[in-house]
């Protein structure tokens, strides 16, 4: 199987819309079984898992249903070994990239941990044109219409 394929399986595309419509309590019964599919694939390819089909089996209790737990009054933690919440500053793409894989893995891309604000909203600043200057939305380059 390709590399490409394992992020863009064509048996799926109808389940990422419909993740979007659907409440937690749906998710075992509508996703478990791709996810299961997806962590066993990545983690193959990861090559660093032995037995990828078991190791998809531990990690989707994990993983569905899609919630974020928090311990209230306790520090936010977003890291491969424990999600509590989810600082801003956390690279959770890489994270689940590497849950996944079982294996280490970054894209290269991080929050910019300086635009983030220190009172409430504590989202990111905005960026001004100027710094988007030559940007075009996501949406244009991969070919999507909203």
């Amino acid at each position: 199987m390709a590399d490409d394929a394992v992020l863009r399986d064509d048996a799926t595309v109808a389940l990422a819309a419909r993740f979007h419509q659907t409440a937690p309590w749906e998710d075992s019964q509508l996703f478990r079984t791709a996810v299961t599919n997806f962590v066993q694939t990545f983690a193959d390819i990861g090559g660093q898992i032995s037995h990828p089909a078991d190791y998809a089996s531990t990690l989707i209790p994990r993983l569905v249903p899609a919630v974020l737990p928090y311990q209230i009054g306790s520090t936010a933690e977003f890291c491969t070994t424990r999600f509590n919440g989810r600082p801003l500053a956390s690279d959770a793409f890489d994270v689940m990239l590497t849950v996944a894989s079982g294996t280490p893995i970054s894209d290269g891309v991080a929050p910019d941990v300086s635009r983030i604000r220190t009172e409430f909203p504590y989202c990111g600043i905005p960026y001004d044109d100027t710094e988007q200057a030559g940007m075009r939305p996501l949406r244009e380059l991969i070919g999507l219409s909203y």
